[in-house]
Order: structure tokens, then C-alpha cells, then sequence
């Protein structure tokens, strides 16, 4: 097996483990929230939410790549400058950007939440700003994690992290009062309390100083990171503008209904192809660096031929599962957002592929071409969620998702492929049809379940039985298996006689 896609399926495992552990947080809340709150206070709640991603996309800066693409330039053991001036240099320019954010929300935040939900929310926008700070440190501590590929560091910051947030916000929901204010104020609470143990690693570890900053390599990340904050914020967008247009629409519990299967979709997607797409980027680049063109073609197109048979049991078990896994989580008030995961969940997994699809254009630094195409998606879906819901109510939300999702990933491709071609081999996608064939006739034999764990053992048979049929029948698949349990055998050996 080559020696960077090891390294890359060794990456993305642990970054597998923790997104699992992340998202039994997000398990664990899920059906505490949809139960503890009112249908409106949860669509409040997801309106909410995606107004501080916006907000946390501009605090950012984009330069959440610009950590990745800039850190085999600045950091080599023989040059510590080098190394502070980078560490230096995204601290306090995070720092600053998130302060300045948090400023215009106290200013004007408190006439925004009165025109997005027609009433008063009084202290919000100061709730609002201090998830802004907390939130944009947050992520720039785990960027450099990520850049250096500590990939095992990032997993204990953000599964301690989380755990801490959820134990915090339940424990204020449950005990003191099930009330958004309750919840917001429990989480900024205990997002900062995280933020300084964080920090107090980082410069422990870390050499920083203020004079360190340099403010024409800050410059020079802003030029690459700039234009992604059009991409982060185009994917938020594209994210959440359907939200909007739905509260503005048909209403709170509407969005409600449409954010728990959105939620779903969402979850589904960072657990699984999250750790793969996370690992990827910094080994593209550095196998371009190392060995060119021809190896890193070869290489994005083997981890695409991978990830489309890991994508293709995930939509078809959650179309096929997807209300009787709604009912059990989150109860039968919102079983309606069961019929809608399947087309949500087929957009948000050709997002998710974006850093595969899209490659050529990372290597090439030419985020400006995917910044403005996820810009014009956006408008694009904005007409067709106005349109779409008109017609078809929440339904019409899931469309015009989709058929965005599947014009940008057709663009990007096209426009990747002048600087990087990626293969997508035919045996793959026969293969793929034989074993979803299966899948599915399997499924039509399994009675319907209404309890967690026999949904959980549905899942369970579907998936396994998509895998067996692969492995059946993809001959390059079972020896790429073999030699993993082969050095994942080799590895627990050297572990335990050490």
C-alpha cells in the first residue's frame, strides 16, 4: 500500500474516532433538545445557529486553509523565527478579527434578532458576540492541530471540548429552566471556560509573542484566505438560507421540522466522510510538493474511488431508514422530517466531496473560482428555494438543495480538471450499483422498527451487507482492507512490546 495513502487512512481513522465521540455528543442532545424545547423555541434556536456561523465565517477571516497551506513554509525545527512568526501571526490576527465581529454584534445585534424573528430577545446579541470570540479562537486552535497533522491532539481539544459544552448546557436545560436563554448562556459559559485551558496549552507549548506578528505574512494569508470567507460563507449559506426563507415563509415550526432532518443530514455527513475530506487537503499538498502532478492524480483519485463507496450506503440507509430513525430520536412531532432526509442527505454529501472534485483549484491556490461559484450557488438557491417552497412547501427547500449541491460539484470539477484529473474507475461505480441492488433487497425483507436499537440493528445488517458485496466483488478493495488489518495487526504487535 502506498505509503501516503496509509497515512491518509491512518489520519483519517483518527479523525474518525473523534467525530464519532463528537457526534455521541450531538446524539446525546439531538433528542434531549427536540423534546425539551417547544417546536418554536427550536426553530428560534436553528435560525439562531445559523446566524453565528455566518457571523463566526467573517470573525475567520478564512484563514482556516491558510493555516494549512502556509505550514510546511513556516515551520521547520532549525528555524524557531519562522515558527513564531506563524504561531504569532494567526493568534492575534484571529484574535483581532473576532473582537471586531463581536463589536458590530453589540452595536447592532439587538435590531437584528428583532427583524429575523418579529420579536424582542433581550441580551442575545451579547450572548451572540461572546460565542463569536469563543468560537473563532476555538477553531483556530484546532487549525494548527490539523496543519501539523496532530491528528490525535485535535481529537482530545475538540471531543474534551464538546463534552464539556454538552454536560454544561444539558445540565442548565434540565435543571434550570428549558429556555433558549438558559441553554445560550450555560454554552458561552462553558465555551469559555474551554477557551482557557486551551490557550494556556497553546502558549505553554507554542512560542508567541506579539512582536512576533508579522503584518506582511498576515497580509499574504488574508490574499489566499480572503476569498474563502466567500466560500465558508457561501456554504453557510447554502447551508442555512433555506431556513431563512422557510421562517420567513411558513414559520418557526417549520424551520423546526426541516432543521431536525437538515440537523440529521449533517450529522450523518461529519461523521463519516468528515474525517476522510478533514485528512485529505494536507497530504494532497504535500505529496504535490514532494512528488508533482502524476502522484497526487493518482492518489486524489484512488481516495475518490474510496469515498464513493462509502457514500452510497450512507444515502441509501438513510432514505430508506430515515423516518423510523426521525421517530426514535426525536419523537413522532417531528416524523415528517423523516421523509425529507434522503434528498437532504444526497446534498449535503456532494458538498462534502468538494475537497476531492474540487482539488486542482486548492493546489493551484485559485480560491477565488470556488469562492464566487459557492457565491452564485447561493443566489441560484435563494430563486429556487422562493420558487420551490411556494409550490411544494418544506419539500421545495430539499429540491432546490439539491439541484445547487449538484450544479456547483458539476462546475468545480469541470474547472478542477485543467489542473489535476481525477478518475473515477468503472469497475467502481458497477460495483456500486450491484452491491446498492442488494442493499436495497435486503432492506425490503426487514421489518419496521420502533425502538432505537433495532433501528441501529437495521442499519447495522444494510451497511454490512453493502460492505460484503464490495469486498465480493472489488478485487483492489480487499486487498486494500487486508493489508490494513495486516499493519493495523503489525502495529498493536510493536505496541505491546513496547
Amino acid at each position: 500500500m502506498d505509503v501516503h495513502l496509509k497515512k491518509f487512512l491512518r489520519h483519517s481513522s483518527n479523525y474518525a474516532v473523534g467525530e464519532l465521540l463528537a457526534f455521541s455528543a450531538s446524539f446525546v442532545s439531538f433528542p434531549v433538545l427536540t423534546r425539551a424545547l417547544t417546536q418554536n423555541d427550536y426553530g428560534v434556536m436553528s435560525v439562531f445557529s445559523v446566524t453565528l456561523w455566518i457571523f463566526l465565517a467573517f470573525s475567520r477571516a478564512g484563514l482556516a486553509e491558510s493555516t494549512v497551506r502556509f505550514y510546511r513554509e513556516y515551520n521547520h525545527p532549525e528555524d524557531p523565527a519562522a515558527q513564531s512568526t506563524y504561531y504569532s501571526t494567526f493568534f492575534f490576527g484571529t484574535l483581532a478579527f473576532a473582537l471586531f465581529t463581536a463589536l458590530l454584534v453589540v452595536l447592532f445585534g439587538k435590531q437584528l434578532f428583532v427583524w429575523l424573528f418579529d420579536q424582542d430577545l433581550p441580551g442575545f446579541h451579547y450572548l451572540f458576540a461572546g460565542l463569536i470570540v469563543t468560537g473563532s479562537l476555538y477553531a483556530r486552535l484546532l487549525n494548527f492541530y490539523r496543519a501539523s497533522q496532530r491528528t490525535i491532539s485535535y481529537n482530545i481539544a475538540m471531543v474534551a471540548s464538546r463534552f464539556t459544552i454538552l454536560a454544561v448546557s444539558l445540565s442548565a436545560v434540565l435543571l434550570i429552566g428549558g429556555t433558549l436563554k438558559v441553554y445560550y448562556m450555560s454554552i458561552l459559559a462553558a465555551e469559555t471556560l474551554v477557551m482557557v485551558v486551551l490557550i494556556g496549552v497553546f502558549l505553554s507549548q507554542t512560542p508567541v509573542s506579539i512582536a512576533s506578528f508579522s503584518a506582511p505574512f498576515f497580509k499574504t494569508c488574508l490574499r489566499f484566505g480572503f476569498p474563502l470567507i466567500g466560500f465558508e460563507l457561501g456554504y453557510l449559506l447554502l447551508k442555512s438560507v433555506d431556513r431563512y426563507i422557510i421562517q420567513f415563509m411558513l414559520g418557526s415550526e417549520a424551520v423546526a421540522v426541516f432543521s431536525v432532518a437538515s440537523n440529521m443530514g449533517h450529522y450523518t455527513k461529519d461523521l463519516i466522510l468528515f474525517p476522510l475530506m478533514y485528512a485529505l487537503t494536507p497530504i494532497y499538498i504535500e505529496i504535490w510538493h514532494e512528488k508533482g502532478r502524476e502522484a497526487t492524480s493518482r492518489f486524489v483519485s484512488t481516495v475518490a474511488n474510496i469515498s464513493l463507496l462509502v457514500l452510497i450506503p450512507i444515502f441509501l440507509v438513510m432514505a430508506l431508514l430515515g423516518r423510523e430513525l426521525i421517530v426514535v430520536l426525536a419523537s413522532e412531532k417531528y416524523a415528517s422530517a423523516g421523509d425529507l432526509l434522503g434528498v437532504i442527505v444526497a446534498g449535503t454529501l456532494l458538498w462534502a466531496l468538494l475537497p476531492i472534485y474540487a482539488s486542482g483549484l486548492y493546489i493551484e491556490k485559485k480560491t477565488n473560482i470556488i469562492s464566487f461559484t459557492v457565491l452564485v450557488c447561493v443566489l441560484l438557491d435563494i430563486v429556487l428555494n422562493i420558487v420551490f417552497v411556494h409550490f411544494w412547501g418544506i419539500w421545495g427547500s430539499c429540491y432546490a438543495a439539491l439541484l445547487t449541491c449538484f450544479l456547483l460539484a458539476a462546475y468545480l470539477s469541470h474547472r478542477s480538471r485543467r489542473y489535476l484529473k481525477i478518475a473515477i474507475h468503472g469497475k467502481t461505480l458497477a460495483v456500486g450499483l450491484a452491491a446498492s441492488l442488494v442493499l436495497y433487497g435486503v432492506a425490503a425483507l426487514l421489518p419496521d422498527a420502533d425502538q432505537f436499537l433495532g433501528v441501529v440493528l437495521k442499519m447495522a445488517i444494510l451497511v454490512m451487507t453493502f460492505a460484503g458485496t464490495v469486498l465480493l466483488l472489488h478485487g483492489e478493495v480487499r486487498r486494500m482492507v487486508v493489508a490494513g488489518v495486516a499493519h493495523g495487526k503489525k502495529l498493536l504487535r510493536s505496541s505491546a512490546l513496547h
